[in-house]
């Protein structure tokens, strides 16, 4: 999942704001350290696209891996059924593999923030005019 780290303004004289947009996730909101902002960008780039991939194959890997043992192991039951457990066995592996490649990779991310300085918020929502508003 590619992610665009874009400097957006200035929150105060030493920090700035850095929004990571992506097209499939919601867009993530960074207090950084002005001095450190550009590399947080390239960084956070890089850490991301490095982590895709690590998920991407584990995920892959893990269904390969969990269908062919399965495969291996059940070689006396018909081909129905065989198919059937290894499409179980494969989803099964997957879910496996993307929770323990989430366990791994998400205290690394945090430490990857905390090296930086920086730190994730939420941006507050304008709200909506009301009806009562909108009378006055």
């Amino acid at each position: 999942m590619a992610v665009n780290p874009i400097i957006t303004q200035k929150i105060d004289e030493n920090y700035s704001q850095v929004e990571i947009q992506s097209k499939k996730a919601r867009t993530r909101y960074f207090k950084v350290p002005t001095e450190k902002a550009d590399e947080f960008c390239t960084s956070y780039k890089k850490r991301n696209k490095r982590d895709t991939f690590i998920s991407n194959a584990a995920f892959i890997g893990s269904v390969i891996a969990g269908c062919s043992i399965l495969n291996a192991i059940t070689k006396n039951i018909n081909s129905a059924a065989r198919i059937a457990l290894g499409i179980i066995a494969g989803v099964l592996s997957a879910f496996g593999a993307e929770i323990g490649v989430r366990s791994v990779l998400a205290p690394k991310h945090e430490q990857f923030v905390q090296n930086f300085g920086a730190e994730e918020f939420y941006p507050e929502e304008e709200s909506s005019p009301t009806v009562t508003d909108i009378i006055k």
